[in-house]
């Protein structure tokens, strides 16, 4: 029973998110190595939808490519350069 809850609870939240990447008009992609599924999917969708994608990560990843914009930086470091 707690596993089914738990799955519930994952499963919930993975629709949920999918539903939020394909309403958004921005997506952030910020360090993730983007390979680990079903998250990896959510900017794709976002992607589709017609949002614009934007990637903070360290390395180049699979998303890089489809990415509008790709800065390399750790995310403290950039985020902290956003804000000034």
């Amino acid at each position: 029973m707690t596993v089914e809850a738990e799955a519930t609870s994952v499963d919930g939240a993975i629709e949920a998110a999918a539903s939020a990447a394909e309403g958004c008009e921005l997506f952030l992609s910020i360090g993730t190595s983007a390979l680990v599924y079903p998250a990896a999917m959510l900017p794709h969708q976002a992607l589709e939808a017609g949002a614009t994608l934007v990637e903070i990560n360290p390395e180049q990843t699979p998303l890089s490519a489809h990415a509008h914009l790709s800065i390399r930086g750790s995310a403290a470091t950039v985020l902290a350069a956003v804000i000034e």
